[in-house]
């Protein structure tokens, strides 16, 4: 999972540095009170969360910003002007492609959310049987 951090972080700051933006600028136009969120993110504490996706999605980044990219790493950092002028149908089918890419994310997180409660249990009983 640290290697999911690993890569995101990597990728936001890319992102940061194509855009021209630092931690403090990002973090209000997304519309965060306080930019410790990005600095998180940046430094591998916190994985990216539905909320900082959402945000992005209805940022003025919106149109620049692929998604996708971020989460993934596949295809372009950001979209070209063309991409930027959908018409509804494929503005509502890009959403809701970047919506399954987020549940999709989601989803690994659970799993691997559920694989380190096994673990875990699996730690904490041997450290019981080794302190008898």
């Amino acid at each position: 999972m640290k290697e999911k951090y690993t890569e995101i972080s990597e990728r936001l700051n890319l992102l940061l540095k194509a855009l021209n933006e630092n931690p403090n600028s990002f973090s209000k136009a997304l519309g965060y009170g306080r930019s410790q969120v990005i600095y998180d993110l940046l430094s591998k504490k916190a994985a990216p969360s539905f909320d900082f996706f959402y945000k992005i999605y209805n940022s003025e980044f919106s149109e620049t910003i692929n998604i996708r990219w971020i989460i993934t790493g596949r295809g372009e950092m950001l979209l070209s002007s063309e991409s930027s002028t959908h018409s509804p149908s494929s503005a509502e089918f890009s959403l809701s492609d970047r919506y399954v890419l987020v549940l999709e994310e989601l989803n690994e997180c659970r799993k691997t959310l559920d694989e380190l409660r096994v673990e875990n249990q699996e730690l904490k009983e041997r450290l019981s049987r080794s302190e008898k």
